[in-house]
């Protein structure tokens, strides 16, 4: 695991060009190397609209090889993302794929196999490449 990047904190919102109100993510320091992870969803139901939260994670990074990864954890398991910065307020992440049937015992075990297959394209699931930029804080806290 990384240490938190303090860069990483604050708010990133998912870039869609089909998607008038889409969603975001808080991310904020739990302890020295991970982050707590707040999705926010565009509410339609009921006569409140705006943004409500609507799911909470622990996140981490790793690195493997060159590469960053980020680990969230969530329906009961590990979903793994390639995470690439542009720069300093952009993110991109692309889901490593979904049909890994191998179980792992060790974190090494696990470094060692995705960086076995890191750079193949069908390691990833190109169709799920989301780009992220952070917006700039806004009020005090």
């Amino acid at each position: 695991s990384i240490s938190v990047d303090n860069a990483l904190l604050g708010t990133w919102s998912k870039e869609s060009q089909f998607e008038e109100h889409p969603p975001y993510f808080v991310f904020e320091q739990k302890d020295a190397y991970r982050y707590s992870v707040t999705e926010f969803e565009w509410n339609t139901e009921g006569k409140k609209l705006g943004y409500k939260p609507n799911q909470d994670y622990t996140a981490h990074l790793s690195k493997v090889g060159n590469e960053t990864f980020v680990n969230v954890r969530f329906d009961g398991k590990y979903h793994f993302f390639k995470a690439t910065f542009p720069s300093t307020d952009e993110m991109i992440l692309v889901e490593v794929t979904n049909n890994i049937t191998e179980k792992f015992q060790q974190s090494s075990a696990l470094k060692a196999f995705i960086a076995q297959r890191s750079n193949l394209s069908f390691f990833y699931n190109n169709d799920s490449k989301q780009v992220y930029k952070k917006r700039p804080p806004s009020g005090n806290k």
